[in-house]
């Protein structure tokens, strides 16, 4: 299928995997494309669909659950008013 996107003709290849490993996918395949193809001049190629919406989810992640546990940590800190308890709460201690 060729379309019109920001006034430049655009081809969009259809993949469906059998793994939900999106990520290595396409690091994978980024490779192979950039060992084997040589592209003119003007041309580009980018990764969408579920790879994109899992990219920006492990980016909102990486702000929101720092964020998350410092909320946490100063309500632990709040009750017990000791931040070694408050710690200990958050960061248990593997008994292994």
């Amino acid at each position: 299928m060729i379309r019109d996107e920001d006034g430049q003709l655009t081809g969009y290849v259809y993949i469906d995997l059998n793994t939900k490993d999106y990520g290595g996918f396409v690091k994978e395949a980024s490779n192979l494309l950039r060992q084997k193809l040589a592209l003119p001049a003007g041309y580009t190629y980018t990764w969408s669909g579920e790879y994109e919406f899992e990219v920006r989810a492990k980016e909102r992640l990486k702000i929101i659950l720092p964020v998350v546990f410092f909320v946490i940590f100063m309500l632990l800190y709040m009750i017990f008013h000791s931040a070694t308890e408050a710690m200990v709460l958050i960061f248990p201690r593997s008994t292994r």
